[in-house]
Order: C-alpha cells, then sequence, then structure tokens
C-alpha cells in the first residue's frame, strides 16, 4: 500500500486543486476490501472522505464521474486501480474530459 499511497500522491501533484481520487476494482468483488485499501490510502495522504476520494467497482466508475461533473465540486479525476486491476472503461476519459473535469488513471 506504501507504494500505492506515494503513486497516489505523485499523482496529485500533477492534476489541479480539486482532483478527486477514485478507488476502482475491476471486480465486483469484495467491496469492503475495496474500502479498506481506499481508507488506508486516503489516510496516510490526509484525504477527506467523498470530498477528497472515493470508491467504484466495474462499470460504476463512468456513474461516478458523471456524479462529479453534475455536482461542480471537482475540477478532475484520478482513477486509481486497487485489487484487480482493470482498464478503465474506454469512455473514462472522454466523459470526463466533456465535463471539464481533467482526468488521469494510474498505471498499476
Amino acid at each position: 500500500m506504501a507504494d500505492l499511497a506515494q503513486d497516489v500522491a505523485d499523482a496529485l501533484a500533477e492534476m489541479p486543486a480539486g482532483t478527486k481520487v477514485l478507488f476502482t476494482d475491476g471486480s465486483d468483488g469484495d467491496p469492503d476490501a475495496l474500502r479498506r485499501s481506499a481508507e488506508h490510502v486516503a489516510d496516510r495522504l490526509g484525504l477527506a472522505p467523498w470530498a477528497g476520494w472515493g470508491v467504484a467497482q466495474g462499470p460504476r466508475v463512468l456513474d461516478v464521474i458523471r456524479g462529479l461533473a453534475a455536482t461542480g465540486r471537482a475540477t478532475g479525476v484520478l482513477v486509481c486501480p486497487c485489487g484487480v486491476a482493470a482498464p478503465a472503461p474506454a469512455d473514462a476519459r472522454g466523459l470526463a474530459e466533456s465535463a471539464g473535469l481533467a482526468f488521469r488513471r494510474l498505471e498499476r
């Protein structure tokens, strides 16, 4: 987890202020395990729950990005795979950018 926390910190340094970290799992596996991993990294980095980070599994990534865009409370989204690494949906970048959100996905 230490390496993941550093990767997230490094990526956030290159993103605009107000970027939300979206911890993802490419499967519909154990949501509690995903949340625990996300909480561990978020605690290490001092990210506020929901204001600074959230979780999504499988295809729900697009729903979360749509929600972020609708609230106007985020300037960007950093997708951070935890657990089963799967590519973000192909249209995640396009969706985020068309809504005015900066987008980056950690490669893990």
